[in-house]
């Protein structure tokens, strides 16, 4: 059982290490083809979706009173607000979402809550990516869908407020990625040993 134990904790420091790796690579990547982010107003990047994954969109018109959070009612806290984001020309479907990272005091949101005509800047989520807290993160929580009460365009796309590639980040993701996958490594190899060696050792017993 100890052995399993010990298997199943490498392999997971392998697997945190694969994950800071995707994280370094891809903000290196971002950086390099958005070394500054594409500005435009929010009708044209709807009408022109633009390939930059670090844009500064103006002329929006984001309702924070249709936001949808997640409640932790232990602390009286919401996280993952996201809020519509809509052009100033109309509505329609939701294509575009602004999403605060950080926690919230109910109290202070709430009263907050009117609409706001805004620029929003930040990177689009395509794919994979860590967020500020390091945890992986792709399109919409399954969980801020259902407490939707508008309707998602199929091409929806959520834009997390603030976050631009990061460069210091990077270097500090890759270098805890390369520790984490030197000691998976390392310590799945020194298991891999021992089992050989307990089967040998069985092996020879038997023959004598």
């Amino acid at each position: 059982m100890a052995y399993i134990r010990t298997f199943s904790l490498f392999l997971m420091i392998g697997v945190i290490g694969l994950f800071l790796l995707v994280g370094a690579v891809q903000e290196y990547l971002i950086f390099q083809r958005n070394p500054a982010p594409a500005q435009m107003t929010l009708s044209d990047y709807l009408q022109s979706p633009s390939p930059a994954e670090w844009v500064h969109l103006t002329n929006c018109q984001v309702e924070y009173p249709q936001a949808v959070c997640i409640h932790n009612p232990a602390r009286e806290q919401i996280t993952d607000l996201s809020a519509p984001v809509y052009p100033d020309s109309g509505r329609g479907d939701v294509r575009v979402i602004l999403a605060l990272d950080g926690a919230f005091s109910e109290n202070t949101f709430h009263s907050g809550a009117v609409t706001v005509t805004q620029p929003i800047e930040g990177l689009v989520r395509t794919g994979f990516r860590l967020n500020s807290k390091l945890w992986p993160v792709w399109g919409l929580d399954s969980r801020l869908k259902k407490a939707a009460h508008w309707q998602l365009d199929d091409q929806y796309v959520v834009i997390d407020e603030g976050a631009k590639p990061d460069l210091k980040r990077a270097e500090i993701e890759l270098a805890c990625a390369i520790l984490f996958l030197a000691v998976s490594s390392w310590g799945m190899s020194r298991f891999l040993n021992l089992g050989r060696n307990g089967r040998r050792s069985v092996t020879a017993a038997d023959i004598y």
